[in-house]
């Protein structure tokens, strides 16, 4: 059980791939993701779900959907 006095993080973003496609598999992400959060024993309350669009990337890595 989590105490609601822990500190927590809320993720609010996108995940792109570094490569020219910038697609990112959800089912190989979510693996890489829970192989993270086990590395730390941390625990992730919350949802993820595949999105398809084109996004830029500006300078200061502010995401912009066209």
């Amino acid at each position: 059980m989590m105490k609601s006095s822990q500190a927590s993080v809320e993720l609010r973003g996108m995940i792109i791939a570094n490569d020219e496609s910038g697609a990112v598999d959800h089912a190989m992400f979510l693996q890489a993701f829970n192989e993270f959060l086990s590395s730390k024993s941390w625990t992730f309350f919350g949802s993820t779900q595949h999105l398809e669009t084109d996004v830029q990337v500006t300078p200061d890595f502010t995401l912009e959907t066209e």
